[in-house]
């Protein structure tokens, strides 16, 4: 399991192995087995941190490399880091009608 804290506020996940960060607005983290998943579940369920397990989180960037590159292809550029999947999805749209 990943968890990726999503407000400006560091959040501390307690494990018996020792606690856990997860920095402001930071990358996804692993999440020992012996960390407290309650805990965790209830920042997820008021929009703090995002919890993903570890196939998911390969596919969705499986998916937006893909998208990156077909982008990359028909515009002969970098897409900008910044987009996500809607917006790579939307301008692969603009430039297949383009063409």
């Amino acid at each position: 399991m990943k968890a990726k804290n999503l407000k400006v506020k560091p959040y501390i996940i307690p494990s018996k192995q020792g606690n856990i960060m997860l920095a402001p607005a930071g990358p996804f983290v692993s999440i020992p087995d012996c960390a407290d998943v309650e805990y965790l579940k209830k920042l997820a369920a008021n929009g703090m941190v995002e919890i993903s397990e570890d196939s998911e989180l390969t596919s969705d960037n499986e998916e937006l490399e893909l998208l990156r590159l077909e982008y990359e292809t028909l515009a002969d550029k970098h897409p900008r880091k910044s987009w996500k999947e809607d917006r790579l999805k939307e301008e692969i749209e603009k430039l297949a009608d383009a063409e």
